[in-house]
């Protein structure tokens, strides 16, 4: 079974903090060439979408759900963009968006 990444993001964001993280996830998986799906939770037709998301990731600060951007690896939790730039920063995208090579069990 291949996995896929799953960026859930939102398209009529007034903040321009929230529409910034978004770009930037995008912009890393675009650069690296990593193959993604873009779900737009504020789509109509995704009303399915933004209910896992909701579900599924994590939410901070006394909010009450997870606010977009948020990534997974087809159902499996990867983080938010605040876990993206920690890996930015530690030098470890490629583990966040599970696409780091095995290393040799030599």
């Amino acid at each position: 079974m291949v996995h896929k990444l799953k960026v859930y993001m939102t398209s009529i964001s007034s903040n321009n903090a929230v529409r910034k993280k978004q770009q930037t996830i995008i912009d890393a998986l675009d650069v690296r060439g990593i193959e993604y799906d873009a779900i737009d939770v504020s789509a109509p037709e995704n009303e399915e979408g933004k209910l896992f998301m909701r579900e599924h990731a994590k939410a901070k600060g006394g909010q009450p759900n997870a606010l977009p951007p948020q990534v997974f690896y087809g159902e499996e939790y990867v983080g938010d963009y605040d876990t993206f730039a920690d890996s930015l920063e530690n030098n470890c995208v490629e583990e966040f968006f599970k696409q780091a090579k095995p290393k040799n069990m030599s």
